[in-house]
């Protein structure tokens, strides 16, 4: 049976000897382990000392940061056996884990993935569930009997595995905890893409083209678990989230559209079938309503657009187009003018209609829904479309998502509606800008604002000057005193009333020893997407 190259990541990884010793204990002969350090911390560094003189183990130095694709990559590219298994510096894989994973691969799949006990969850949230010291009981090294005597030895992708047999897309759950492929499927899919920034869906994505070129497995009987340890899970899902969307930029298909907005089952994909193919027989519109430069389109299912369809006029005045129903769009915030769609959505069940509106919502300045000459109406029984909210990951914890069509107010201009407000415009739901440009070339128009002066020393002369220099036009100033010793700015406890609801976008001028917190939840308010920080240099 071919042998193992096992790539370990290595970031200032405490209790990192668990990791490897597991290793150690189920390799076979010329197996090997290369680890990538990520610019350790040197007193983390020392770990690695133990491990240097081992034959069958070998460090190598990682030539960038954070980016896990890369350090990935670097391992493969030093790996010299068939079988690659990734594995990362917190996670530790129990006994006869790689056995396991070299038998699958042996089989004929491609890619291969198994369990991980409670990944996720910090020392003391771990302490609360089972009721005694954790991390004492991880140092114990404790066997897989021991995690099913306390009742902890779970994973919810077990049970969620099955559902997605039918229509191959188990790639949703492939998680780089520990995960593995043929070296040669590896290299045929493109290998993990480095174009990914921070923690997230770069694991997912690969798993998405490794299933293209052949079956992967979640080997039901593998087990790991994670070394729990303290992290920002609210910054990791936002992250999460983001990459997510640059994945669905990169490959804007049906499919993805589906997974983003619902996540994928065979009960899942089933329903939108049915549902497409209800609504293709409806005859609703066909044509954009497009004019201009900055405009967005949607149109519905139809026979000529099956999976719906999403248009634009590109700079160079041609139309843009992609095969989707709207419920998930490929682009960052505030991208359009205006976004046009009509009353023809409304055939759908609501869940999908007001998704639609809120991703409209979220790329466009104005939303108009133009009024058909027919107006086309299913009653959906509700059993199967029940289905649709069935099952959310637990990344979208932090977003809210828009299913009811009272989410959103509306204005009756005559021939179109307007969303006007409503709860989904003012709930924290992700901001996106880490996505490719629709328009690079757009003449900059002077911004209306309103001004927080957080420098304790501007007059309003400076504020002229810096208004000028920006190209905005102010409302209205507010200067607000801080504690010298304030230099890492959290704007939710700054700036009170409910300011963060205003639709309009707002300056705050800091100085250059100051910083505003980028995981703050006031960013999560559409409203806040469109603000600036202008850093006076004194």
């Amino acid at each position: 049976m071919k042998n193992l190259s096992i790539i370990v990541l290595f970031h200032n990884n405490k209790r990192f000897n668990y990791v490897v010793n597991a290793l150690l204990n189920q390799m076979e002969l010329n197996d090997e382990i290369i680890i990538v350090n990520d610019h350790s911390n040197e007193e983390y560094l020392r770990t690695l000392q133990m491990f240097e003189n081992k034959s069958n183990i070998h460090i190598v130095n990682s030539d960038k940061t954070g980016n896990r694709s890369r350090n990935r990559n670097i391992g493969a590219s030093f790996a010299k056996n068939d079988y690659l298994v990734f594995v990362d510096g917190d996670i530790v894989l129990m006994e006869n884990c790689l056995c396991l994973i070299r038998m699958t691969l042996a089989s004929g799949y491609v890619g291969a993935f198994g369990n991980i006990i409670n990944g996720g969850n910090t020392p003391e949230q771990m302490n609360l569930l089972v009721g005694f010291d954790y991390i004492k009981f991880l140092e114990s090294n404790p066997k897989l009997k021991d995690f099913f005597k306390y009742h902890i030895a779970y994973d919810r992708r077990s049970n969620l595995i099955p559902e997605n047999f039918i229509y191959r897309s188990e790639w949703q759950f492939f998680y780089s905890g520990y995960c593995a492929a043929t070296r040669k499927a590896f290299y045929e899919c493109g290998q993990f893409n480095e174009s990914f920034k921070g923690w997230g869906a770069e694991d997912v994505e690969f798993g998405y083209r490794l299933e293209k070129i052949g079956d992967i497995k979640f080997i039901n009987g593998a087990y790991a678990y994670h070394l729990s340890h303290e992290r920002d899970l609210y910054s990791i899902m936002q992250n999460n989230k983001r990459n997510l969307y640059w994945f669905f930029s990169q490959q804007p298909h049906a499919e993805l559209e589906l997974y983003l907005t619902f996540h994928l089952s065979t009960g899942i994909i089933d329903v939108m079938k049915f549902i497409k193919e209800r609504a293709r027989k409806m005859n609703l519109e066909e044509e954009h309503r497009l004019e201009r430069i900055g405009e967005l389109s949607v149109l519905p299912v139809s026979e000529k657009y099956p999976d719906g369809n999403v248009a634009y006029i590109g700079e160079d005045m041609k139309i843009n187009q992609f095969n989707l129903l709207g419920m998930a769009l490929p682009f960052n915030d505030n991208q359009f003018d205006q976004a046009n769609l009509s009353t023809d959505i409304f055939c759908y069940p609501e869940s999908i209609a007001t998704r639609i509106l809120q991703e409209c919502h979220r790329v466009s300045q104005k939303v108009k829904i133009f009024k058909t000459t027919m107006r086309h109406h299913i009653c959906w029984d509700t059993t199967p479309v029940n289905t649709l909210l069935s099952r959310r990951s637990g990344m979208d914890r932090t977003n809210y998502h828009a299913h009811k069509i009272n989410d959103f107010t509306f204005a009756d201009k005559g021939i179109y509606y307007t969303i006007t407000g409503g709860v989904a415009t003012k709930m924290p739901y992700v901001h996106l800008d880490n996505l490719p440009e629709v328009y690079l070339n757009q003449k900059p128009t002077k911004i209306e604002c309103i001004l927080f002066d957080l420098t304790n020393m501007l007059t309003d002369e400076q504020i002229d000057k810096i208004s000028a220099l920006n190209n905005i036009y102010v409302q209205g100033i507010y200067k607000l005193r801080l504690r010298p010793d304030q230099t890492m700015l959290r704007l939710s406890e700054i700036i009170l009333g409910e300011m963060q609801l205003l639709n309009i976008p707002f300056v705050y001028i800091i100085n250059s020893g100051t910083k505003i917190d980028e995981n703050d939840i006031w960013w999560n308010y559409k409203a806040r997407h469109n603000d600036k920080i202008i850093i006076y240099q004194v």
